[in-house]
């Protein structure tokens, strides 16, 4: 498998961290219709119950993936190299899965199918997908785009801003459907 084919396959399976949220949120409406009208429970801790029970399994299989990517494609032995990123692909997992949420929130499982993948168009275009790199070696990439001190701070932020924006946005939606069926 060729450097830019496996870059693509491993695009392609941080997609497939948000679908289980497409699914999954829908049809726990039911439950959650009758138990939040039954006043059992409040929407803010479902909600947090939701978040809070993901966190774990999300991480625990992303640290699995990314060491053992990190690892069969020959990366430094450098623990800061491998922590950022580890951190880099966990802030990525959970902006999916929170993209799958907000999907799952919005509309039925039938819709979400179709707009999903629309939605994820925008991350595509602006992440350099297809971009053709002629380099060969990374630091002369580095050096042409006049990266070799480059801040991975503003990637980061960017990526915290964009998971929180999207996780109260589920929640808007999830709050919007319960007050809209009673």
């Amino acid at each position: 498998m060729n450097s830019q084919h496996s870059k693509e396959v491993s695009r392609g399976k941080t997609n497939v961290y948000g679908a289980t949220q497409w699914f999954r949120v829908p049809l726990e409406m039911p439950v959650l219709l009758k138990e939040n009208f039954n006043r059992w429970y409040s929407l803010r801790s479902y909600y947090l119950a939701i978040t809070l029970s993901d966190i774990p399994f999300q991480a625990v299989f992303c640290i699995i993936y990314v060491t053992i990517v990190y690892l069969l494609t020959g990366q430094p032995a450098e623990m800061y190299r491998y922590s950022m990123f580890l951190g880099a692909c966990l802030l990525i997992a959970f902006v999916a899965q929170s993209v799958g949420l907000v999907v799952g929130a919005a509309m039925n499982v039938q819709n979400g199918v179709f707009l999903a993948p629309v939605m994820s168009v925008p991350f595509l275009l602006f992440s350099g997908f297809f971009a053709y790199c002629h380099f060969k070696k990374p630091i002369t990439t580095l050096e042409e785009l006049d990266m070799l001190n480059a801040d991975f701070s503003v990637d980061i932020i960017a990526l915290v801003v964009i998971f929180f924006v999207l996780r109260v946005a589920a929640f808007l939606f999830l709050r919007w459907k319960l007050l809209s069926t009673r």
